[in-house]
């Protein structure tokens, strides 16, 4: 899980990847799943980067 999550668009273990290591399999599905999401749409970057801070403060979330 994290070589696939450091040899993608992210560049370190910040967030909530700890808790993911827990179940790698699970925590690798989850991560590629996000990555896709966030960093391979064809929604404009600024405009998903709005929707994802605008999700995280509506449910309070420490990371976004």
């Amino acid at each position: 899980m994290v070589d696939d999550l450091l040899s993608g668009a992210r560049t370190s273990l910040e967030g909530p990847f700890n808790m993911l290591l827990r179940s790698p399999e699970m925590g690798n599905l989850s991560q590629k799943l996000g990555e896709y999401l966030r960093f391979r749409t064809v929604v404009p970057k600024r405009l998903s980067e709005m929707a994802i801070l605008m999700t995280a403060r509506w449910w309070s979330s420490q990371f976004e």
